[in-house]
């Protein structure tokens, strides 16, 4: 719930803190699309936005969004993880006392 109360806050003062039931599905359409353009947020974060805008409509407003709200989607890569090279862990394992170059091994062999 807190989560929610973040993105509402933060569309109600997006929109210079007018009330929800004086906009509607343009105003969310907008601020959805501001969260990509400006604030490049991930997809997660833009279905979470629109998830308690929905809540707060259907259920605070009582005036339900549409089903066809038309705004940009975030596409926002996903980090990949930092992986060290072959030659890099060739290095690294014979550094490593027999206890911890026995657990290293273990979890590069299995994918780790």
């Amino acid at each position: 719930m807190e989560t929610y109360l973040k993105w509402i806050t933060s569309f109600i003062h997006f929109h210079q803190k007018r009330h929800p039931a004086s906009m509607g599905n343009n105003e969310v359409e907008i601020y959805l699309e501001h969260l990509v353009l400006k604030n490049n947020v991930a997809p997660s974060s833009q279905a979470t936005a629109l998830n308690a805008l929905a809540f707060l409509y259907k259920h605070i407003v009582k005036n339900e969004l549409s089903l066809n709200l038309n705004f940009v989607r975030s596409k926002r890569q996903a980090k990949l993880p930092v992986v060290m090279t072959k030659d890099e862990v060739k290095l690294l394992m014979p550094k490593l006392t027999k206890r911890y170059n026995l657990i290293a091994g273990l979890m590069y062999g299995s994918g780790l």
